[in-house]
């Protein structure tokens, strides 16, 4: 598997995505935090990592127990993310 060196991350609130549906702030306004900050949040699970690459892309490489939502679909399967954790998305 490809190692992620960098890679760029939003975390969103659950309820942030869920506000962006109904067309206030959401993804477009999403907080940016480094990787440390990242792997911290997942390892003290209060947060998930949501790689939204498209799947073959995925299947090339990803961060162990990433989901796979690409963007263009994440709008769509909000019901998938669990609630009350912090969504980390990442694409490299």
């Amino acid at each position: 598997m490809r190692r992620f060196a960098t890679f760029a991350v939003a975390a969103i609130l659950a309820t942030g995505l869920a506000s962006a549906q109904t067309g206030e702030p959401g993804l477009e306004t999403a907080r940016r935090i480094d990787i440390k900050e990242a792997v911290s949040l997942v390892q003290k699970h209060k947060a998930v990592y949501v790689d939204v690459r498209p799947k073959d892309a995925y299947d090339q490489g990803h961060i162990k127990g990433a989901m796979n939502i690409p963007l263009g679909e994440l709008m769509g399967r909000l019901g998938e993310l669990p609630k009350g954790k912090t969504i980390i998305t990442y694409c490299a």
